[in-house]
């Protein structure tokens, strides 16, 4: 039994040390950010569009965010996607195969009707085809989209990266200066995080 918990432990250990190490807890090629570049503290989100404790966070808590520090050029934001279902491939696909200005634009519509396509639907796709159509993309651009195989590979692979390298098991997790933190946020808890951040700088 001993060496069993020791066997776990080093895992644990490797496990965490690995994450320490990855460039994934920072801003990387690829990334699209809200906010400005220069901003000293980085959110990195790690979400999945279906689910329903990361849209509370993208409707309820990201708006306040923005006003108090990505608008006013303390925090920037990145979103990276994490599929729980199948149908977050689709979801996931429509912010990338938008122009890149309105990524975020589409990222906060899906989270706002997630309700719509997520679980009230009979016709998921149809009802995210419909959303995208709505906001700017062409019919044929939605299907070329939801039948893009190599980018519907990489939405996968950018989940196996978090998994194997930075341990991330559930959504949303986020990412603050390279500090892991699971679950969700509520404003006032998120808000005390950032002010100790900015006055460690």
């Amino acid at each position: 039994m001993a060496k069993l918990y020791f066997f776990i432990i080093c895992l644990l250990l490797s496990g965490l040390s690995l994450a320490q190490d990855s460039k994934l807890l920072y801003q990387v090629d690829g990334d699209i950010i809200l906010g400005k570049q220069s901003a000293p503290i980085t959110i990195i989100d790690y979400s999945s569009f279906s689910c329903p404790s990361c849209a509370a966070f993208h409707n309820k808590v990201l708006p306040y965010l923005e006003e108090k520090y990505i608008d006013t050029g303390k925090v920037k934001l990145i979103f990276r996607g994490y599929p729980i279902r199948a149908i977050d491939l689709k979801a996931g696909a429509i912010p990338s195969c938008a122009p890149t200005e309105r990524f975020y634009a589409f990222v906060k519509v899906l989270f706002k009707t997630q309700r719509n396509w997520a679980s009230e639907s009979s016709n998921p796709i149809e009802t995210l085809e419909h959303l995208s159509r709505l906001g700017g993309l062409s019919g044929e651009e939605v299907q070329k989209c939801f039948n893009d195989k190599e980018l519907e590979d990489k939405i996968i692979s950018l989940r196996q990266l978090a998994q194997t390298e930075l341990n991330i098991n559930s959504t949303p997790t986020f990412i603050i200066n390279g500090k892991i933190y699971e679950g969700a946020f509520e404003r006032k808890k998120l808000f005390a995080i950032l002010d100790t951040e900015l006055n460690s700088l």
